[in-house]
Protein backbone atom coordinates (compact mmCIF):
# COMPACT_ATOMS: atom_id res chain seq x y z
CA UNK A 1 0.00 0.00 0.00
CA UNK A 2 1.28 3.72 -1.10
CA UNK A 3 1.82 5.87 2.18
CA UNK A 4 0.42 8.73 0.81
CA UNK A 5 2.61 11.22 3.42
CA UNK A 6 5.93 9.21 2.30
CA UNK A 7 4.93 10.21 -0.96
CA UNK A 8 4.43 13.76 -0.70
CA UNK A 9 7.61 14.67 1.56
CA UNK A 10 9.47 14.44 -1.51
CA UNK A 11 7.98 17.97 -2.60
CA UNK A 12 8.63 19.63 0.80
CA UNK A 13 11.27 22.30 0.10
CA UNK A 14 14.79 20.91 2.14
CA UNK A 15 16.62 23.17 4.16
CA UNK A 16 19.71 24.57 2.50
CA UNK A 17 22.83 23.87 4.23
CA UNK A 18 24.21 27.23 5.49
CA UNK A 19 28.41 26.74 4.14
CA UNK A 20 30.91 28.90 5.63
CA UNK A 21 33.45 29.94 2.64
CA UNK A 22 37.21 30.49 4.14
CA UNK A 23 39.86 31.70 1.62
CA UNK A 24 43.65 31.53 2.13
CA UNK A 25 45.40 33.67 3.85
CA UNK A 26 47.49 35.00 1.09
CA UNK A 27 44.51 35.70 -0.80
CA UNK A 28 45.50 39.08 -2.61
CA UNK A 29 41.87 39.77 -4.65
CA UNK A 30 42.98 39.55 -7.91
CA UNK A 31 43.79 35.91 -8.48
CA UNK A 32 46.15 33.79 -9.92
CA UNK A 33 44.98 30.21 -11.86
CA UNK A 34 47.85 28.22 -12.21
CA UNK A 35 47.81 26.44 -15.27
CA UNK A 36 50.16 23.53 -14.55
CA UNK A 37 48.47 22.68 -11.63
CA UNK A 38 46.58 19.47 -10.52
CA UNK A 39 43.89 21.23 -10.04
CA UNK A 40 43.23 22.52 -13.67
CA UNK A 41 44.42 19.49 -15.20
CA UNK A 42 41.33 17.99 -13.67
CA UNK A 43 39.05 21.46 -14.40
CA UNK A 44 40.55 21.34 -18.05
CA UNK A 45 39.74 17.76 -18.62
CA UNK A 46 36.55 17.69 -17.45
CA UNK A 47 35.80 20.76 -19.40
CA UNK A 48 37.43 19.06 -22.76
CA UNK A 49 35.17 16.40 -21.98
CA UNK A 50 32.38 18.25 -21.62
CA UNK A 51 32.39 20.24 -24.39
CA UNK A 52 33.16 17.88 -27.27
CA UNK A 53 29.40 15.87 -25.35
CA UNK A 54 28.22 18.90 -26.17
CA UNK A 55 28.74 19.43 -29.56
CA UNK A 56 27.80 15.98 -30.49
CA UNK A 57 24.86 16.75 -28.55
CA UNK A 58 24.23 20.32 -30.53
CA UNK A 59 24.85 18.18 -33.73
CA UNK A 60 21.68 15.79 -33.76
CA UNK A 61 18.84 17.68 -35.67
CA UNK A 62 15.91 16.58 -33.62
CA UNK A 63 16.80 19.57 -31.35
CA UNK A 64 14.44 22.79 -30.98
CA UNK A 65 15.60 25.88 -31.16
CA UNK A 66 15.27 26.54 -27.14
CA UNK A 67 17.58 23.46 -27.04
CA UNK A 68 19.85 24.01 -29.41
CA UNK A 69 20.16 27.50 -27.70
CA UNK A 70 20.87 25.84 -24.55
CA UNK A 71 23.93 23.38 -26.00
CA UNK A 72 25.28 27.01 -27.46
CA UNK A 73 25.02 28.57 -24.23
CA UNK A 74 26.90 25.18 -22.23
CA UNK A 75 29.36 25.49 -25.13
CA UNK A 76 30.11 28.99 -24.84
CA UNK A 77 30.71 28.70 -20.71
CA UNK A 78 32.61 25.45 -21.17
CA UNK A 79 35.13 27.93 -23.78
CA UNK A 80 35.23 30.45 -21.44
CA UNK A 81 35.90 28.52 -18.81
CA UNK A 82 38.94 26.96 -20.85
CA UNK A 83 39.77 30.57 -21.37
CA UNK A 84 40.71 31.44 -17.98
CA UNK A 85 44.71 30.88 -18.03
CA UNK A 86 45.00 33.04 -20.88
CA UNK A 87 43.16 36.05 -19.44
CA UNK A 88 45.30 38.08 -17.61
Amino acid sequence: MLNKDRLFNIFKKKKEASIEVKTHESYMGDGVLDAYSGTWMFIKKWATDELDRARIFNDKKSLDIIQTSLIRGKIRLLKDLLELPKKR
